[in-house]
């Protein structure tokens, strides 16, 4: 059985058992519905686990964000105070030009 087949088996039973309890009769689990349970929680486990692993992401990707930023600032900064007669290694400037360009070697 497909996980998406799980799913909606699950969906089914969540119902079936809601009209038994509104009706007031007995609700029974069987072999297959605790391990339709049992399925369903390791899920969920699963997904806590993405979710966390995507916070853990995106915090990573904000801070190399940031870094980038600072690199890039840094290099805007060498390429333009060359541009202006100040005293910089020609090495060093075509190095950050390249770099803002996106060119590497």
């Amino acid at each position: 059985m497909t996980d998406r087949e799980r799913l909606e088996k699950a969906k089914e039973m969540a119902k079936n058992y809601q009209v038994e309890y509104d009706s007031g009769h007995p609700m029974f689990l069987d072999e297959d519905d605790i391990e339709l349970l049992n399925w369903l929680i390791q899920q969920a486990e699963h997904v806590v686990g993405l979710e966390r692993k995507l916070s853990i992401n995106t915090n990573n990707m904000r801070q190399l964000q940031k870094e980038n930023e600072r690199y890039k600032q840094a290099l805007e900064k060498i390429v333009n105070q060359a541009g202006i007669n100040k005293e910089i290694d020609l090495e060093l400037w075509k190095m950050a030009r390249e770099a803002l360009e996106g060119k590497t070697e």
